[in-house]
């Protein structure tokens, strides 16, 4: 959890320098390039390295996960809505692994799920 922790915090150092080029990436083109889709799922499950982008949204997914990415302008919610039903679709052994991975003992799924609907 500490790790989780520092990870969100050091990705949030990132997110300033490269927000404004993430939050203008076109999500379903991005989830046209398999070795971009595959770079992102082994970023998420912290099987690779992450380039600065994957890196920012993946400290986005992790405060989605932890407090329903309250700290996240609009924009930036809706990139992760966008790109976790896109990728759920399009990569289902990813979103195997995720719950497991930022929630490991289940208590954030449920209101994990609520922020996905919007609420």
């Amino acid at each position: 959890m500490k790790a989780l922790v520092a990870l969100t915090v050091a990705c949030l150092l990132f997110a300033v320098a490269a927000t404004e080029s993430l939050e203008d990436v076109d999500l379903d083109v991005f989830f046209q390039d398999p070795q971009r889709v595959k770079a992102y799922g082994n970023c998420l499950l912290d099987e690779s390295t992450c380039n600065d982008k994957l890196r920012v949204y993946r400290s986005w997914l992790v405060q989605a996960y932890e407090d329903q990415c309250s700290k996240c302008t609009e924009r930036q919610k809706f990139l992760v809505r966008k790109a976790v039903t896109i990728s759920r679709e399009k990569t289902p052994e990813i979103w195997t692994k995720i719950p497991k991975l930022y929630d490991p003992d289940g208590t954030r799924t449920e209101k994990f799920e609520e922020f996905m609907k919007g609420h």
